[in-house]
């Protein structure tokens, strides 16, 4: 079964993210989800809801979900995303040698990611 997923969703749930906030992409409706330490707590240690605020309800039960089932998948954090290997790969898989090449060069030294982006253009 294919599920379809907005980048959007995807972009605003890795922006998302920070210390004490992971985003969770739902592989069966494609939606991504965003919990806190405290949600996935209160979700592993079964604490009652109405220990928390009714806007909270909703994702401590997602929190839940995430725990309990294999639908969700953690979203990289900051710390697992390499940009430059992104751009490596990019333009390793670009077919016309030439511009491969100037693409190759282009992310080579400091500068890198301006003149990778310009060669984009």
């Amino acid at each position: 079964m294919t599920v379809q997923v907005k980048l959007k969703d995807i972009i605003e749930g890795l922006a998302f993210q920070a210390d004490e906030c992971f985003s969770y992409l739902n592989t069966t409706t494609g939606e991504v989800v965003s919990v806190t330490t405290e949600e996935l707590r209160a979700a592993e240690e079964n604490a009652p809801l109405e220990d928390f605020p009714d806007w909270q309800h909703d994702a401590i039960h997602i929190a839940g979900e995430i725990i309990e089932t294999d639908r969700y998948l953690p979203l990289p954090d900051r710390f697992e995303i390499n940009e430059y290997h992104i751009m490596e790969r990019f333009c390793a898989s670009v077919e016309d040698a030439d511009i491969r090449d100037d693409l190759c060069d282009a992310i080579c030294g400091r500068g890198a990611f301006n003149r990778y982006e310009e060669s984009r253009r």
